[in-house]
């Protein structure tokens, strides 16, 4: 939970929940408060794990086409008949509801990553709502929310955002409905202060403009637009998705089949405005002007509170030591000696358990139906699908021969260039017609390696946009508008959005530190990592920090112009879209009329790729310091791409060392979140633990890792194992608009999936001992990086010390 709670945003949202619902269940922190988890003993762990974790407290879900009788039957006989029935206890109270609008004051550590040191305050309003099983309601305060603080025409982003007086919303903005009762929160973060009475006094006047403003039709007919669409984009996990959107109503006594009947809610919701045009202001009134529940949450940072929270520790510890006598302490070592013998004790025989085995994995792969063309002069991929009524539209435009010097600005420019407004039109007319009319417009860069040559690959932007049928002409003509007339020159509205990008993409840092220490790696190994470290990586928020602490933007705005006067074309544009069979003639007509609608000569060849000759390859240690209390450890090697023989042994030999080596030493032992190992089909082969509090340690256990394999300590069954693993990944359900797209993207095709696929099973003992010796110990290419605080042990001259500033 150190880890866990060394992510700013998180302890933030944390405090605000607590000090709302103050006097039960939500006051505690549910993965446990690191200076209370001490004082817990086995048996009061013993006594919640018998009665919380007991099936009188446990719903069932299933999801799929197999005999709902044949579920309800082995939940019957092998769950409920084996235990009796009690009463766990577990409900949870109604909040008392304040009668006097409440304060409180909280501090963090700084944040070394801001731009500006003296602007690292938060301050956020929040009001306690209803009941969550009251589904009109909570259905009224989800559309509230989203007008509210949703897009650039949202009143709070207009009133809070824009000004420029913080760098972004306060984290838990908008409506929160896992608890009970649910809490709808706004505010700043990266504010100064002195501008927390301003920032509060903004939030009630915003609430008392939209009571007497109301909001614009057409902005509530986008939000319900927006509801509408989602309800109708299916996804690989359309069935989890569902379960998990069920999930805290139901077990508070909602009715699940009511909660699914959502067009029903739309309607009656509808009915509600029709008949009373002011029932939204009317909600407004009750559930914020009036309401007494309210908290202003203030946090800032304390240069101490990081030697305060060791201090905290390190008196705790003492105490409960000087509470042992000497048989206490014996006691304790002899626990701990019992404790390492039982770790490392072969597994638990899990023969007895129930399990798939390879027999019973299809041999047969199916493969999508693609049609290639040329329209207009672009290569046009089309996959006819069951979308549910949806059009999904994709693009890549290649970047290669854009310039060294505007290429760090690509991760910007996609997040930025959809939201500046284009031609005549300014950005929040444009907003709200993508709103309108589509379920979202976005741009991403991509960088795909070539799946069967060692140093091809391809640099991008992806384009994606969704829509109902009905919609896709108008779809397209959005684009089109900003592939004509991108207005990148509002120099307040771009500084607004780079600080929103920056804060994003920081504040993610705590919370994904693997994969930044994985990229960073991996950036000495090929010119693909390289790029990936610049776009995706700790670079890229230096490159956004250094953007928003500048106090002219004026060559920002034209390096972006440039970037979108050398892109923004069909020259190197290539286009995949999924529909209906009965729709797909109608797309293929707008696409025609699209494409004659922008600039560009396209040659209509394949997609480029590229090796970076120049490149140098090299070995490299790296201690990036960071103000978190846990570490994040990345060792990355070279190996191959995705349809060399080896890889799909790599990928097998990764997940074993995951499942029975790494989780083991990593996480049970070594205290850390988490940790393992992956195969890439970029041809990379990396270990990484997660919030770990070890480094130098955790970077052995990796060598260890290699010696358990080449010992070949483990059984056919946990090879079979692996290969299961891995099947249920490959084998994952593809959304109808998704179909394709792997081979769009990234050059992998169904035949390609299915030599994988193939190989997955003949993959032998004697390949993962191949492979481990000859791509994991005699390497001398080498990537590591240690993400984290300052070492308490030095590290020797072999590594370079980085401090993010």
């Amino acid at each position: 939970m150190k880890g866990a709670l060394a992510d700013r945003d998180r302890l933030f949202a944390q405090h605000l929940q607590s000090h709302v619902l103050p006097s039960h269940t939500y006051s505690h922190i549910s993965g446990g408060d690191p200076l209370q988890i001490p004082d817990l003993t086995w048996q009061q762990l013993r006594r919640f794990h018998s009665t919380h974790y007991h099936p009188s407290n446990a719903w069932f879900y299933t999801y799929g086409d197999f005999a709902l009788d044949d579920h309800l039957k082995t939940i019957d006989e092998e769950i409920l008949k084996r235990f009796d029935r009690i009463e766990p206890k577990t409900f949870v109270p109604d909040e008392v509801r304040w009668h006097f609008p409440r304060e409180a004051r909280v501090t963090c550590r700084p944040d070394p990553l801001v731009p500006n040191p003296d602007k690292q305050t938060t301050v956020a309003v929040a009001y306690l709502l209803e009941n969550i099983t009251n589904m009109p309601e909570c259905l009224t305060l989800h559309v509230l929310s989203s007008l509210l603080v949703e897009g650039p025409n949202a009143p709070f982003y207009r009133s809070l955002l824009e000004p420029n007086i913080g760098s972004g919303f306060s984290p838990a903005t908008g409506y929160n409905n896992q608890t009970k009762e649910s809490i709808f929160s706004v505010g700043l973060q990266g504010i100064d202060c002195e501008d927390v009475g301003e920032v509060v006094a903004l939030i009630d006047k915003t609430i008392d403009d939209v009571i007497r403003d109301g909001f614009p039709k057409e902005r509530i007919e986008a939000v319900l637009h927006g509801i509408e669409l989602s309800f109708k984009h299916e996804t690989s996990n359309f069935g989890l998705g569902i379960i998990m959107g069920l999930a805290a109503a139901w077990n508070h006594g909602a009715d699940p089949i009511g909660m699914l009947q959502i067009n029903r809610q739309l309607g009656d919701f509808k009915e509600q405005l029709r008949r009373n045009p002011q029932f939204l202001t009317e909600k407004m009134k009750r559930y914020f002007r009036d309401n007494r529940h309210r908290l202003v949450l203030t946090m800032t940072p304390a240069e101490e509170f990081d030697a305060d929270a060791k201090t905290a520790e390190d008196r705790l510890l003492q105490h409960k030591l000087s509470e042992l006598g000497e048989s206490d302490r014996e006691n304790v070592y002899r626990q701990g000696l019992e404790l390492n013998e039982k770790q490392n004790e072969p597994e638990e025989d899990v023969s007895l358990l129930p399990t798939l085995t390879l027999s019973d994995i299809e041999r047969t792969v199916t493969f999508t139906d693609l049609e290639h063309a040329t329209i207009g002069g672009v290569r046009v991929q089309s996959s006819m699908q069951p979308t549910n009524g949806l059009i999904h539209f994709r693009g890549v435009i290649d970047c290669r021969d854009l310039s060294s010097k505007l290429k760090p600005l690509l991760p910007l420019f996609s997040q930025v260039v959809t939201k500046m407004g284009a031609g005549d039109v300014n950005y929040r007319r444009l907003a709200q017609r993508i709103e309108s009319k589509t379920g979202g417009i976005s741009m991403s860069t991509l960088i795909a390696e070539d799946p069967t040559h060692p140093d091809l690959f391809e640099e991008g932007l992806c384009l994606y946009s969704h829509c109902l049928e009905k919609n896709s002409e108008e779809m397209l003509a959005l684009w089109a508008e900003l592939f004509n007339g991108a207005n990148l020159s509002d120099v307040g509205r771009l500084r607004t959005l780079v600080s929103d990008v920056l804060v994003e993409t920081a504040s993610g840092l705590p919370d994904s530190g693997h994969s930044y220490a994985m990229t960073r790696a991996a950036s000495t190994l090929s010119p693909s990592s390289a790029l990936k470290e610049k776009f995706q990586g700790l670079e890229q928020i230096k490159t956004l920090k250094r953007l928003a602490k500048m106090d002219k933007l004026d060559i920002l705005v034209e390096q972006l112009q440039q970037i979108a006067q050398s892109l923004m074309t069909k020259d190197n544009l290539r286009i995949s879209v999924n529909a209906t069979d009965r729709y797909m003639p109608k797309v293929r007509e707008h696409l025609s009329g699209f494409l004659s609608s922008i600039r560009g000569n396209p040659a209509g060849s394949a997609p480029k790729t590229q090796q970076d000759e120049t490149f140098v390859s090299k070995d490299r240690k790296q201690h990036v310091q960071i103000q978190v209390p846990v570490n994040f450890v990345a060792r990355c090697v070279p190996t191959v791409r995705f349809c060399h023989s080896d890889f799909v042994s790599l990928r097998v030999l990764a997940r074993l060392i995951t499942t029975k080596f790494l989780h083991r030493e990593i996480r049970e032992k070594g205290g850390a979140y988490g940790g393992g190992a992956k195969a890439d089909s970029a041809g990379l082969f990396t270990f990484y633990s997660y919030r770990d509090p070890r480094s130098l340690e955790t970077l052995r256990t990796f060598d260890a890792a290699v010696e358990w394999v080449q010992r070949a300590a483990f059984s056919d069954r946990d090879l079979d194992e692996a290969k299961l693993s891995i099947f249920s990944e490959v084998d994952r359900p593809v959304a109808a608009g998704d179909k394709g797209s792997f081979q769009f993207l990234y050059g992998i095709t169904d035949q390609m999936k299915r030599d994988h696929r193939d190989g997955l099973r003949r993959v032998s003992r004697e390949d993962l001992l191949r492979v481990a010796a000859v791509y994991l110990r005699s390497t001398f290419l080498c990537g590591q990086v240690i993400l984290g605080p300052k070492s308490e042990s030095p590290l020797d001259e072999t590594w370079d010390t980085l401090e993010e500033d």
